[in-house]
């Protein structure tokens, strides 16, 4: 799960020269297109920000900005305590 979160936050989306990656057709690629953008191999090694967090860790974050269980199970579509 790190090493997708530093591959994916290391991305890049212009080309060598500063210019936006394009698609097949010579236009501009959006996220449908090349998704987080092309991997940078050396920059992986370095990532900076990694999301190291799992689903079930969002929950206490719900709870604590004052959602109620009722809310938190809406979301998560399962029992909260």
């Amino acid at each position: 799960k790190v090493i997708r979160s530093a591959i994916l936050t290391t991305a890049y989306t212009f080309d060598l020269s500063g210019h936006p990656i394009s698609n097949e057709q010579n236009v501009s690629a959006t996220v449908f297109d090349m998704g987080s953008g092309h991997v940078n191999p050396s920059k992986v090694l370095n990532p900076g920000l990694v999301y190291d967090i799992e689903p079930d860790d969002y929950i206490p974050y719900l709870c604590g900005l004052g959602y109620s269980d009722k809310q938190v199970r809406m979301i998560v579509q399962r029992k909260v305590n």
